[in-house]
């Protein structure tokens, strides 16, 4: 019989919960073990680090607009869609470079450098793509520390310190939960 009809589901649930993930992962050939073990799909993991950029990227032009005196305080922001894919895009890779970098033992400040020099990388490529089409929704030739009018120098600490803070946040966080692949639990029928 089915728990959630015999009303013992919320007492089983709570059950499951109790037991760690280490349990079920020394059983072998035990389904639970790759039902437990199941890491957030890629697309969830790349739907919240664009979501993360694009939000950051308004706030952050707000709070910009606000400190040199061009904002108001409706606080408006703006970005661009395009900066939903590259953000994305760009922390799927740094997620991938952190675990190999941590791997390897490299220090916190050095992967800090790599973000920077990976956001710089990113946003000069995609910025020379979207100017292609005339897309690209950033021009900083009107700053003193740019270069080609697509990034400015001046954001490197920003850049650090957001790649650290996504790496603190995010990855550490992502590194830990696990899902219940429905697909696997599925009740056969007889």
């Amino acid at each position: 019989p089915l728990p959630l009809l015999t009303g013992d589901w919320p007492r089983k649930r709570r059950q499951k919960r109790e037991v760690p993930v280490e349990k079920y992962e020394k059983r072998e050939g035990s389904n639970m073990a790759e039902m437990m073990a199941t890491t957030l799909p890629w697309h969830v993991r790349y739907w919240v680090y664009g979501m993360n950029g694009f939000l950051t990227e308004v706030f952050f032009t707000c709070g910009h607009d606000i400190v040199n005196g061009m904002g108001s305080w409706e606080l408006k922001g703006y970005s661009s869609i395009w900066s939903f894919f590259i953000y994305g895009t760009s922390t799927m890779f740094a997620e991938y470079v952190y675990t190999t970098l941590k791997s390897r033992g490299v220090s916190m400040f050095w992967r800090g450098v790599f973000y920077t020099i990976q956001a710089y990388v990113f946003e000069f490529a995609c910025g020379i793509i979207l100017k292609q089409f005339d897309a690209c929704s950033w021009d900083y030739s009107h700053t003193p520390y740019h270069f080609m009018g697509l990034i400015r120098l001046d954001y490197a600490p920003f850049w650090f310190i957001g790649g650290l803070g996504l790496e603190l946040v995010y990855f550490s966080y992502f590194e830990f939960v696990r899902v219940i692949n429905p697909g696997q639990n599925k009740l056969k029928s007889t």
